[in-house]
This record gives C-alpha cells, structure tokens and sequence, in this order.
C-alpha cells in the first residue's frame, strides 16, 4: 500500500491522539476509529487513536461525535468496530454494542400508518414496520448507520453480544433489502419516493452489500454489484473506490484494479486531506480486512 498515504494520515493526528474530518479539525468519533483500523498494530499513533476512544466512551456506553458535543451519535458504531476489530477495551464495547442494540428510531403512529394504506401513492415506499439505525437518536432509519452498525455488531463475536442483539440484526438486514432501489443498489434512505424511483449510490450500495456480506446468496447482492460496478467509474470519487474495494473483498472479489484507481486519485488531489477517505484506502489493502466478517459468523 502506498506509504505516502499512510505517511500523510499519521501527519494529520491531532496532538489529543485523535483524528478530525480534515486537517486541523478538532478530533471525531469516526474519523480516529477509521484511522485507527488503517494503521498497523503497534503504531504509536494508531495507539493513541484507539486510547482516545477509550477515553471518550459516554457513560450511556455510546461515543459522541466530538467531545464539543456531548451527545450520543451514529459513530458508536465505528468506535465499537474499531476497538472490537483490534482486541481493545472488551467492557468499552460490551457497552457500546448493548447502546446500539437499544438504540431505535421512533416507530410510526396508527394514524400515520392508517393514511399510508390508505393513499394510493404513498409519500415513501418502504415496509415502516422495519427499523435499522439513525444519524441522530430516535430519528428516521438510513442505509449508512444501519450498515455500520450491524457491521459493528457483527464484529464482535456472537457469544460477546448483548441480549437481543440477534433479533435487531435480522431486523436491520430485512430493512436494508427492503430498501433495495429498483433497478439494484441503494440510495440513503428510501427505494421510491411519492412515486419517483429513487437513484442508487456507490457508497451506500458498497456499505449495505459489506453488511449483508454474510447472508445467503440473494439476487440484491448481484444486482447491487451491477450496479456498484456500473456506477463507481461514474464518479472518480476516493470514497466511491474505497468503499467498493472494501465490498468487493469482503464479498471474496478481486478488487479489480479498484485500489490503484483510488491510490491515482490521492496522487492528484490528496483526497483534500479528507480523514475517512485516506483510511478506507488504506483499510481496503489491510491483509486483516477489517470489513470482512469471518466464515463461519
């Protein structure tokens, strides 16, 4: 994997240990995490990545986003990922995972549910009763959170997981094929829209194959690589070609040339010193392959 990449991403650690979106920003949830499973075992700084973590967990068990805001936020799912990923803090992500198991979107009201059946076109067309994860506590479900988490959970070994956490993950995989665009691959949140076909992206159609990657052969999984493989020469974006190497080796794929597309692009642009960007590329060349779940979970 390219040095020069992994070299700029320690360069742009913040002097608390942590990573921020960019350069100079003050430290995140996610993009230390991130950073933290892109660097080797037994760096310094990816160390110091993972005790900033540990030192961040809310007493709830969740992470905040930054320590300016003391909130719980989506990225628990990535600190647990990390910390479960690399053997660190088992109390940290006990707790972690037992905040994303009960942490669930508001279910609609009979009133709401009553209007949807009976208007013809429907203002979304998404099976309501299916929740995954939110962005923001008990909000709406998105294809992104709910891809991170149950990846995160399924991280951590099946007899590690708190009590019901199988039922939310069959929960979240059943809403994440639900929103399946037509046509293949997955837009952020919905499949169709007051009756509008909804578009799919490479970046959220890479994230809910990753999560799904354990699941019986299904023809989503064919039609969102079609459309994975349709879509990201499209954008020339770091994002969309890490996240597709990730999918596609996660799936048992040859990357297809997709890392050194992503490496071309990082020497033209330095992906602007976007964190999560620099650290997906580099997670995607990881002989660990921290987004793959192992055979038999």
């Amino acid at each position: 994997m390219n040095e020069r990449l992994r070299a700029r991403l320690v360069a742009l650690r913040n002097p608390d240990g942590g990573w921020g979106t960019t350069a100079d920003r003050p430290s995140n949830t996610e993009a230390t995490a991130l950073a933290a499973l892109a660097l080797d075992p037994g760096v310094e700084d990816r160390d110091q990545g993972l005790e900033w973590l540990l030192g961040h967990q809310r007493p709830d068990g969740s992470w905040p986003w930054t320590e300016e805001v003391d909130a719980s936020s989506w990225a628990t799912s990535q600190a647990v990922l990390a910390l479960a990923h690399v053997g660190w803090g088992t109390d940290a992500v006990a707790r972690g995972a037992e905040w994303l198991v009960g942490e669930k979107g508001p279910s609609f009201p009979w009133w709401y549910r009553v209007r949807e059946w009976l208007t013809p076109r429907r203002a979304a067309e998404a099976d309501i009763n299916l929740t995954g994860w939110p962005w923001a506590a008990g909000t709406f479900s998105w294809i992104e959170p709910t891809a991170f988490a149950l990846l995160a959970l399924k991280t951590v070994s099946p007899g590690r997981r708190p009590h019901r956490s199988e039922a939310r993950i069959r929960e979240a995989e059943r809403m994440i094929l639900d929103r399946e665009c037509p046509g293949g691959g997955w837009n952020y949140g919905n499949k169709r829209v007051l009756g509008v076909d909804e578009v799919p992206y490479p970046d959220t159609t890479a994230l809910a194959l990753i999560a799904t990657q354990d699941l019986p052969a299904h023809p989503a999984r064919d039609r969102g690589l079609s459309a994975l493989d349709r879509l990201v020469p499209t954008t020339g974006s770091g994002l969309a070609l890490s996240l597709a190497a990730l999918c596609r080796r996660a799936l048992g794929l040859e990357t297809g040339g997709l890392l050194e597309q992503a490496l071309s692009r990082f020497d033209e642009t330095g992906f602007l010193d976007d964190i999560r960007v620099i650290a997906l590329t580099l997670i995607a060349g990881r002989d660990d392959a921290p987004f793959t779940l192992p055979s038999d979970d």
